[in-house]
């Protein structure tokens, strides 16, 4: 399925991990239904690979739609996604960080003419 700019999946996945090592990627595309948990340690990257998962689900939720192992599925696009912080102040940036890269990941690049 194409975005609103037209660019296939893969060019949204590309923008998602881009800038993610290969373990942070392999978090990142991990199957809808399977659980994702991040341990490390400060400034390890966290909140990014989380921030990417979660735009990865959304802007695949139309593959993502079939009955899983446990009987969930559907069409919404947030359905079973599920991010926990431990603060106010953690859930707004983590809000933030993913309009953003929603944002971008969704843009068309930018073509300059030689």
């Amino acid at each position: 399925e194409r975005d609103k700019n037209g660019n296939g999946p893969e060019a949204a996945n590309n923008r998602i991990t881009g800038e993610l090592n290969d373990a942070q990627t392999e978090a990142t595309l991990r199957p809808r239904y399977s659980i994702t948990r991040v341990i490390a340690g400060p400034g390890a990257g966290k909140t990014k690979v989380l921030t990417c998962r979660i735009a990865h689900l959304l802007l695949h939720a139309a593959e993502n739609t079939a009955v899983n192992d446990y009987g969930y599925g559907g069409s919404n696009k947030r359905e079973g996604i599920l991010a926990v912080t431990f603060t106010k102040k953690a859930a707004m940036e983590m809000e933030r960080r993913l309009t953003d890269l929603l944002d971008e990941a969704t843009q068309r690049p930018e073509v300059k003419e030689p």
